[in-house]
């Protein structure tokens, strides 16, 4: 299954591959490199495509094929440790890539042109914000472009001549934005004559390449210390044609730019027709972007937890939350002024320079999920500096504005409506298809179970260490792993119908990845540190836990998980001077494309008719199925309106709905409709 529709490369793009083995990805990679992703059959991170799960499926193969974690408050991502791309990611980590470093100076650039086939808009007015400024009017940024009926350009054929506007940036282990080809093959530390340090790019992966960039830890103070942005391309696979780069932002946050873009790069080149290159970067703060990090070592941050799951009961919640205020205290101590610098603002601030850097005149961007937040902040920063934005699953920005409460509530606004969608539709499926159909009413089973957990844990006797399953384990895995992924619910049924029976192995095995030494670091200190920074708790620490009841009453399976994890930024030690609190009404020159799933349990629909309420300039796309962002269940009429947006500027009609393929527990689900 394809989430986007793929064709062949165009002959030009194949004999340009042929022609160029360094950007096809065959030049050894060095250290830090992405070669050798793993992939799903599609290029995806999708969840895995499931066949229909009966009652004889055992609940331990169930489990063995699908586990897909996802840590992060909107869970969008695939977790670090599934894949070989988060095997590396993880190796910069460790590494340490893009620390702080206190007295060396962003390097003067200047924007250099990938290849002489960018987008221009010689009319356009200047842009200008405190520290930069981007003028095109008189063709300053190159030479007039044509365009067709769409507003896509037609690109003038030039010589090969690299022009005095080609890009900048710089190469340490993984960042990739776009650069011409001779510029290749300059070193990360090459100088001009002029004094200016260059990009060099190096190659890490069929069509990758990867480079680190240096920006200021505070953009307030642009000569002051420095952090650097590990940063990926996806070469476009028809040069020729190519409009520009296309920024991409999986969600988290703190999901892992760097490495979606070195999975998913093959299908989002597929989906704009070869002519972007796709830009994927870890923002500040996480992955290989000055990661926020609490613990010297894993042994530590597994000393210092010791195993506890999310509470559910009077004494975990005092034990969990006195936890949380000591590790506030700690990522206070161990990041030091990184805390108050990794805002969304500062985020944007992010993109718009790499924007420039690889000479884009204007930004094309999708964004997922928290990604979503990422593209509204900079809209309204920056809404002339923006000519196509896709955003999927959408974050209510003014609730994360008015601080954590609000927008944790407005996450969970959908959750229990898709929980049980998903027993309704098991029930419809019936027992060849649904494990937990055919022994009485699907919903009053599940409910019989989650009470029975909620008094009492049950047996995990083949769990890994065999135990118990407790019901904040239970809901964990629910949030985290069965709900956003319809592929999955077979086996969220299957896993379920073998608990009812009094085996928990299977739930506990799945939840205990909330308790990995890889999961405390992404959520619960990353993620979180992400989240603080935009959206302080706004009450005293001490009033948290009834903040988390009120949650649970807004989403009896996800209130109490959302609540827990996020309880650090209660006692935060670190507040951003520059956090957007609005307004949210942008206008910019092209509209915004905002799709928005039915039954999404992590960025509701609701959500998403907020921010087209809002801005001043955006269509909503309704996407009619299931599970958190659109491609967890897969829509050709989704992919083929945002394709046609991110390439010609053409939205759907006002109002359009798009339908699924498929419904969960069809045994094609994620296949393409007949």
């Amino acid at each position: 299954m394809a989430t986007c529709p793929s064709r062949p490369p165009p002959a030009r793009a194949r004999a340009v591959r042929r022609s160029d083995d360094r950007r096809a990805g065959r030049v050894p990679c060095g250290e830090g490199s992405h070669a050798g992703y793993a992939r799903d059959d599609d290029g995806t991170s999708a969840a895995p495509r499931t066949r229909a799960s009966g009652p004889a499926m055992p609940a331990a193969a169930a489990v063995g094929r699908s586990p897909r974690w996802s840590f992060s408050m909107w869970p969008a991502m695939t977790t670090p440790w599934e894949s070989e791309a988060g095997r590396i990611q993880a190796r910069s980590r460790r590494r340490h890539v893009g620390r702080v470093t206190p007295a060396d100076p962003v390097p003067e650039t200047r924007p250099m042109e990938p290849r002489d086939t960018r987008l221009t808009d010689p009319g356009a007015d200047c842009d200008r914000d405190d520290h930069v400024q981007s003028c095109t009017r008189g063709g300053i940024m190159g030479p007039t472009v044509s365009r067709d009926e769409s507003g896509v350009p037609r690109h003038r054929r030039h010589s090969g001549r690299i022009s005095r506007w080609s890009v900048a940036i710089v190469t340490v282990a993984m960042v990739a934005t776009a650069m011409p080809a001779s510029a290749d093959a300059r070193s990360p530390s090459a100088v001009d004559t002029s004094g200016h340090r260059q990009v060099g790019w190096t190659a890490c992966g069929p069509r990758l390449e990867c480079a680190s960039v240096p920006v200021p830890l505070d953009w307030d103070r642009p000569s002051g210390a420095t952090i650097s942005l590990s940063v990926i391309r996806h070469l476009a696979s028809d040069p020729e044609e190519r409009i520009g780069s296309l920024f991409f932002n999986p969600g988290g946050p703190g999901g892992s730019g760097v490495g979606a873009v070195a999975e998913r790069g093959d299908s989002l080149d597929a989906l704009t027709q070869g002519r972007f290159d796709i830009v994927g970067w870890d923002i500040r703060g996480s992955g290989g972007s000055a990661p926020v990090s609490c613990f010297d070592d894993a042994a530590a941050r597994a000393g210092f937890w010791e195993g506890l799951p999310v509470p559910t009961t009077g004494a975990e919640e005092r034990r969990y939350f006195a936890k949380t205020v000591a590790l506030a205290h700690r990522c206070g101590e161990l990041n030091g002024d990184l805390l108050a610098h990794i805002s969304t603002v500062d985020t944007a601030r992010d993109l718009d320079h790499l924007r420039r850097l690889v000479g884009d005149q204007r930004l094309s961007y999708l964004g997922e999920s928290y990604g979503t937040h990422i593209g509204q902040t900079y809209a309204n920063l920056f809404p002339n500096r923006v000519r196509a934005m896709a955003l999927d699953g959408l974050v209510d920005s003014a609730a994360a504005a008015a601080g954590l409460g609000p927008v944790l509530a407005s996450s969970l606004r959908g959750t229990d409506q898709v929980f049980r969608r998903f027993l309704e539709l098991c029930e419809t499926a019936g027992p060849d298809r649904c494990a937990l159909a055919g022994h009485g009413p699907v919903a009053a089973r599940v409910e019989l179970l989650l009470d029975r957990l909620r008094h009492a844990p049950i047996p995990a006797p083949d769990a890994d260490p065999p135990g118990v399953l407790t019901y904040g384990e239970t809901l964990t895995a629910l949030k985290f792993v069965g709900l956003p992924n319809p592929a999955l619910w077979p086996q969220v049924a299957a896993l379920l119908e073998a608990a009812f029976q009094g085996d928990g192995s299977a739930i506990a095995n799945i939840a205990a990845g909330a308790t990995s030494d890889e999961a405390r670091l992404t959520l619960q200190e990353q993620g979180v540190a992400l989240v603080c920074a935009d959206t302080p708790a706004r009450r005293h620490p001490a009033a948290w836990p009834s903040a988390v009841g009120r949650l649970e009453m807004v989403s009896r399976v996800a209130g109490p998980v959302v609540g827990w994890i996020n309880a650090p930024c209660a006692s935060w030690p670190a507040a951003s001077p520059d956090r957007h609190t609005g307004p949210w009404n942008a206008t910019t020159p092209n509209p915004i494309l905002l799709i928005g799933t039915r039954f999404d349990p992590n960025t509701p629909l609701a959500s998403a008719r907020l921010a087209d309420r809002r801005l001043g300039n955006a269509v909503l796309l309704i996407h009619d199925g299931y599970g958190h962002l659109s491609r967890r269940d897969p829509s050709t009429c989704v992919i083929e309106a945002t394709g046609r947006y991110l390439v010609g500027l053409v939205t759907p009609p006002s109002g359009t709905v798009c339908p699924s393929d498929r419904i969960p527990f069809d045994p094609e689900f994620g296949q393409p409709a007949d």
